[in-house]
C-alpha cells in the first residue's frame, strides 16, 4: 500500500528550532483541527499519529546502527508500509520500501552487517564503517562496485568506486584526511577542504586545482581565511561559504570561483541565489547571479526596512507590504497585505512558526497552520 502524503501530514525535526532534547510531543492542526501528533524521545522522532489519514494509526520510527526505519500501521498494528533508510555517506538517497516485495534481507556475520535485495543492491557495514555497496541493475549503465578503507574511528580515508557496465569511465579513487576541525578530501586532479565550527557545523568548503606546492597553503587560507594568502591561490579556488542564525538554522550559502576573462582579478558569484536577514531574522533581499562564458546576469532584490521601537516596517517599491512586531528583542508576530493576500504568522522564542493565516481577497478561502510544541517541565 502506498500512502501519498502532504508536505503537512509529517512533522519533520529538522525544521524545528531549538533543542530537540526538550520536545516532548508536538501536535499540528489545519483550519482548527488535529491533524498530526508527532512524540519525541532522545531528540529523535519516535511515533506520529496522522489524524488526516485513517486508514494510518500511527507511524513507528526506529534507529539503528546502521539504519533506520518507518512502520506505517493501521489499528490492529497490521504492516501498511515501511521504509528503510539505510546510512550511506557515498552514494544517493534510496528509501526502500520493505512491503512492496523488494525482497531485502539483512544479515549479521559477526561485526558484519549485509542489506541485500536479490545480490543486485547490496551495502556491507563492518560495525558503523560502510566498508562495501553493491548497485547492479539491469538497464542502469551507472551500476556501480565501492569500497571504503576506514580508519580506527570508522571513517572514510579511501573509497574506490568501479563501474560495472561504462568499461570506458575511468575508476573513481577518493581520499580522505582528518584535521582538528575538518577533512582534506582528494580526488581526481582536484584537493579539497570542508572546516567545520564548533558545533560540527558546515561553514565552508574549498576545492582546487591540485598544485602540490601550494598545498600548504591551501591549507592555510581554508583555516584562517587570511586575505595576504589569498592573491597566491585565488585562481585555483572554488570556494563555498555557510552562515547560520543563533538557533543554527541556515540562512544563507553562497558559491563563488575565480574568472580569468574579467580584467579585474577577481572571485565572481556563479549559479548563486541566497538571501540577507538582518538581527531579527528577517529577509532583507535576494541576489542571484548566473555567470556564463562571458557575461554574468544578476538579478537583485532588495527591500527598505523601517526599524521603530516595537516593530519593523518593510517597504517593496515604496509601498508598506509588511509590519513585524518585536518584543524583548525577537520577531514575534508577521503582518502581510498585498492585493491578494491577508496573512499573518506568530513565533515562540526559537523562532518557530506557531500560527499561520493566509486568507485570499478574491475567494474568501482561508488557509491555517497552527504548531503546538510541548516541552519537559524544567
Amino acid at each position: 500500500m502506498t500512502i501519498d502524503y502532504k508536505e503537512t501530514d509529517i512533522v519533520r525535526p529538522e525544521y524545528l528550532k531549538g533543542d530537540l532534547a526538550d520536545i516532548l510531543q508536538v501536535n499540528q492542526y489545519e483550519n482548527g483541527k488535529l491533524t498530526v501528533s508527532a512524540f519525541f524521545e532522545n531528540s529523535k522522532k519516535i511515533r506520529q499519529l496522522n489524524f488526516a489519514h485513517p486508514e494510518v494509526s500511527e507511524i513507528v520510527y526506529e534507529y539503528h546502527q546502521n539504519y533506520s526505519t518507518e512502520t506505517a500501521l493501521d489499528s490492529e498494528k497490521n504492516i501498511l508500509e515501511k521504509v528503510l533508510h539505510i546510512n550511506d555517506p557515498f552514494g544517493k538517497y534510496y528509501p526502500y520500501f520493505l512491503s512492496k516485495g523488494m525482497g531485502l534481507v539483512i544479515e549479521q556475520n559477526g561485526n558484519e552487517q549485509l542489506f541485500k535485495i536479490h545480490d543486485k543492491i547490496v551495502y556491507r557495514f563492518r560495525e558503523s564503517s560502510l566498508v562495501e555497496v553493491i548497485f547492479d541493475i539491469e538497464g542502469y549503465d551507472e551500476s556501480y562496485h565501492l569500497t571504503a578503507d576506514c580508519d580506527n574511528e570508522g571513517r572514510p580515508v579511501r573509497m574506490l568506486k568501479k563501474y560495472i557496465r561504462l568499461n570506458d569511465f575511468p575508476d573513481v579513487v577518493k581520499t580522505y584526511d582528518y584535521f582538528e576541525n575538518g577533512v582534506i578530501e582528494r580526488f581526481e586532479d582536484k584537493i579539497s577542504y570542508t572546516i567545520y565550527d564548533d558545533k560540527k557545523r558546515k561553514i565552508r568548503i574549498g576545492t582546487f586545482r591540485f598544485n602540490e606546492e601550494k598545498e600548504k597553503l591551501y591549507q592555510a587560507y581554508m583555516e584562517t581565511m587570511d586575505e595576504k594568502i589569498f592573491p597566491q591561490i585565488m585562481q585555483d579556488i572554488r570556494l563555498e561559504t555557510f552562515e547560520y542564525d543563533t538557533f543554527d538554522n541556515q540562512i544563507s550559502y553562497e558559491k563563488s570561483f575565480y574568472r580569468p576573462d574579467f580584467s579585474k582579478e577577481r572571485l565572481t558569484y556563479y549559479l548563486q541565489e541566497y538571501n540577507y536577514f538582518d538581527q531579527y531574522n528577517i529577509e532583507t533581499g535576494s541576489f542571484y547571479c548566473k555567470t556564463k562564458e562571458d557575461y554574468d546576469d544578476d538579478m537583485e532584490y532588495s527591500s527598505q526596512l523601517e526599524y521603530l521601537e516595537d516593530r519593523v516596517n518593510k517597504y517593496e517599491n515604496d509601498r508598506l507590504t509588511t509590519v513585524y512586531h518585536i518584543e524583548n528583542g525577537r520577531k514575534v508576530r508577521k503582518e502581510f497585505s498585498n492585493e491578494h493576500l491577508e496573512a499573518y504568522e506568530t513565533y515562540d522564542e526559537y523562532g518557530n512558526t506557531l500560527d499561520s493565516y493566509v486568507k485570499n481577497k478574491m475567494t474568501g478561502e482561508i488557509d491555517r497552520i497552527q504548531l503546538e510544541i510541548i516541552y519537559k517541565s524544567k
